[in-house]
């Protein structure tokens, strides 16, 4: 009987740390280097569901558009400064 309840508490451990759903490590899914996570770094547009996904320098970020990238991966630093000040901006 305590090898079968041993068995079982493996099995759920395993499964949590597989990252199955309802195990809630704390840890965020992605983490993207956005300044404000709700917005695209380059156009200040709120992101949707499925943003871009883009990696520059290292770093991952989360862009409401493809054509918001070239933006970004000319200049980096000026749009962890300025976030939102690209020429698309529809603020």
């Amino acid at each position: 009987m305590k090898r079968n309840r041993l068995h079982v508490v493996q099995a759920a451990v395993a499964f949590c740390l597989l990252g199955a759903a309802g195990c809630d490590s704390g840890a965020p899914v992605q983490a993207f280097a956005n300044p404000d996570p709700t917005r695209c770094i380059v156009s200040g547009e709120k992101l949707p569901a499925k943003p871009s996904i883009v990696e520059v320098q290292g770093k991952k970020y989360a862009l409401c558009c493809p054509e918001c990238e070239p933006s970004l991966r000319k200049d980096p630093e000026h749009y962890q400064k300025n976030p939102g000040s690209g020429s698309m901006s529809k603020k």
